[in-house]
């Protein structure tokens, strides 16, 4: 009986080490995205996101406004609602947190404790927030070219479609009056 016991102390034991090990590799992720300035970037994307989307709507309803301009007004302000929900939609595909998680969780499982110690202590000297400025200055013009091509692409290619809807619509209205 007491070899059972000693059983189950040592797992026990065993057990809220590991526990205790997970949760501080948890806290070291976090502390490191802290650091990076994680949560900015987060905050960048979600407004460079939103801001190209905003945008992107605004285009294809000026367009959709030269493709069709004897669209009444009711139904143009129909479509700019419709566009608009299109867009909150695509603004909320993906969530901070989530992108937290995996970003933490990855850190978590890809680092050891004491490099994890070391990048946490590295980034706080002046020497390390110099990289991080330079690491966030590339990343955000990074964000702006892609950003920016992704958009102009989009337009190019909305252009393209409501002017290829615009003739698909003319030649049905065409065959429509022809056999009356």
């Amino acid at each position: 009986m007491k070899v059972l016991k000693m059983i189950f102390v040592v797992l026990l034991l065993l057990t809220t080490s590991n526990v205790a090990i997970a949760e501080d590799k948890v806290e070291l992720s976090k502390q490191l995205m802290q650091v990076l300035g994680f949560d900015s970037m987060l905050e960048s994307v979600r407004k460079d996101t939103a801001k190209m989307i905003d945008e992107q709507m605004n285009s294809i309803i000026g367009q959709m406004r030269n493709s069709f301009p004897n669209m009444p007004d009711d139904v143009m302000k129909e479509f700019e609602i419709a566009a608009q929900g299109f867009g909150n939609k695509i603004s909320i595909s993906w969530k901070p947190s989530e992108a937290a998680r995996i970003y933490s969780t990855t850190l978590g499982d890809g680092l050891p404790e004491k490099d994890m110690r070391a990048a946490i202590e590295h980034y706080k000297t002046p020497k390390g927030q110099q990289e991080l400025k330079v690491i966030n200055e590339a990343a955000t013009k990074m964000n702006a070219y892609i950003m920016g091509s992704i958009k102009q692409e989009t337009d190019l290619a909305m252009r393209d479609f409501l002017r290829e809807v615009t003739q698909i619509a003319e030649r049905a209205r065409k065959r429509q009056v022809q056999a009356n």
